[in-house]
């Protein structure tokens, strides 16, 4: 039995009951134009084990300054030596698929430049594609909240400051493990984000957003 390509792209499967679809490549048939078909559902990043981290990275070329990363070697027929690895997944992560698994840049960095892979890996300036060392930092899930980007609900343009329908008042208010603080109910809209950010300064210290240079 030939074997399949274990990095760069995706293997070929057949029957599997998932909604995720991939184009698919073959070793045995590298002019294989693909169809769009079921393969397993990529894992987790917390769980993918830091052997899997090691043999990536030497098979990359690693740029420090900017946090990115390019093949030392053509890794598939469609795909160059030289060409920068990974893509931007639907929420903004890059992420490299290696032996049918999407491997997240940032924590590849991280374990590049530490050694060790911390469960949560925040992005300090709120820019998930940005990967440089010193935009990055580990984290607890309710630190990572504290610094998650405005929902697309929000009415202000600015976390945590919003103004209810049928009120010309806004409200400020906070989150803090699970539990919502209101901080006050303000006529101006700058008052309110300044209530925010004073919050912001009393409960998340380092990781409220305004620490951060957002994008």
């Amino acid at each position: 039995m030939q074997s399949r390509l274990d990095f760069g792209v995706a293997p070929r499967v057949e029957n599997v009951n998932t909604s995720v679809t991939r184009r698919i490549f073959t070793l045995d048939n590298p002019n294989y134009e693909g169809k769009h078909m079921k393969i397993k559902k990529l894992k987790p990043d917390k769980i993918i084990s830091e052997s899997i981290h090691a043999d990536l990275a030497k098979r990359l070329r690693y740029d420090k300054k900017f946090g990115t990363f390019s093949w030392i070697d053509k890794p598939s027929p469609c795909i160059s030596a030289g060409a920068e690895a990974g893509c931007t997944d639907s929420k903004g992560y890059r992420k490299i698929r290696f032996k049918g698994i999407g491997i997240a840049c940032h924590r590849l960095v991280w374990f590049i430049e530490t050694g060790y892979l911390p469960s949560i890996i925040d992005h300090i300036n709120g820019n998930r594609s940005d990967n440089r060392i010193q935009n990055l930092r580990p984290c607890t899930t309710s630190e990572n909240m504290m610094n998650s980007n405005i929902s697309s609900r929000n009415t202000s343009g600015f976390k945590g400051v919003n103004q209810r329908k049928g009120r010309t008042l806004w409200d400020a208010s906070i989150r803090i493990d699970g539990k919502l603080i209101i901080l006050g109910s303000f006529k101006n809209k700058e008052d309110a984000i300044l209530a925010r950010k004073s919050g912001e300064e009393k409960y998340f210290g380092e990781f409220a957003a305004s620490k951060g240079v957002r994008p």
